[in-house]
């Protein structure tokens, strides 16, 4: 499910704006919840208390928090996601791309210009679908690109830690079904308890030993270590040849 906010404090606007975004995505087939938001301050509490957007559609002049503002707020908490500015002002564009907007449209040309726009949005997101990972825990919802991930490991029958290049999170999620959750080859359960980044493995020494990215280490058991090794080297035979894992 892909999750859109749209906030503007003009009634009429919003619901335009949301008329367009529905049509245009059962049009395309794509699976949207849309969000709509009169005061930009409901948003900035959501963006505070973790809720998790993919795509923005802000106006620009608003009271409270202009769509500047939020989308400087976007940009420090939200990681991957998308900007779309939808306002009557031109004069704003350019400080709009400043702040990482990906599109900037002027209402008056809103049904000419958001579905394609919206469109070229969804089918980016729908292909990296695959390639984030949703946790959810006490802190919120967060969006975290596989990549980024090192390990993850059981902490107890109820708790994994996973390792990213910027912390730890824990989640109430057994290894296994973390496992059935990650769909990508690049991960390797390495024992019992520990599934690892095949990415993130720099080198593995006598004693089973793999030491990976950012200081962190795991010891792959011996039913498991023929197994890391053969993924390791697909993947650095992936890389070689120009491939990437999924």
């Amino acid at each position: 499910m892909i999750r859109l906010a749209v906030v503007d404090d003009n009634s009429k606007d919003r619901d335009r704006i949301c008329k367009i975004v529905k049509e245009t995505a059962r049009k395309e087939n794509f699976e949207l919840k849309v969000t709509a938001m009169g005061d930009p301050s409901f948003l900035k509490t959501d963006i505070e208390e973790g809720v998790y957007y993919d795509i923005f559609l802000l106006d620009v002049e608003m009271p409270g928090y202009t769509g500047m503002e939020l989308a400087r707020l976007i940009q420090e908490n939200c990681g991957a996601s998308y900007i779309i500015f939808v306002t009557s002002h031109i004069e704003y564009c350019p400080e709009g791309y400043e702040v990482g907007a990906l599109r900037y449209i002027l209402k008056e040309k809103l049904e000419e210009k958001l579905p394609g726009d919206l469109v070229y949005v969804l089918s980016i997101i729908k292909k990296q679908k695959d390639r984030y990972f949703v946790i959810h825990n006490a802190s919120g919802t967060r969006k975290i690109p596989y990549e980024d991930i090192i390990k993850i490991a059981k902490e107890d029958n109820k708790y994994s830690l996973i390792y990213t290049r910027e912390g730890e999170y824990k989640v109430r999620s057994s290894i296994r079904s973390l496992t059935e959750q990650l769909k990508s080859r690049a991960f390797v359960v390495i024992n019992k308890g520990i599934l690892v980044n095949v990415g993130h493995i720099h080198d593995i020494d006598t004693n089973r030993i793999l030491h990976l990215s950012c200081g962190l280490e795991a010891e792959a058991s011996k039913s498991h270590l023929t197994d890391v090794r053969q993924k390791v080297m697909d993947y650095c035979f992936g890389r070689l040849s120009g491939g990437e894992e999924e």
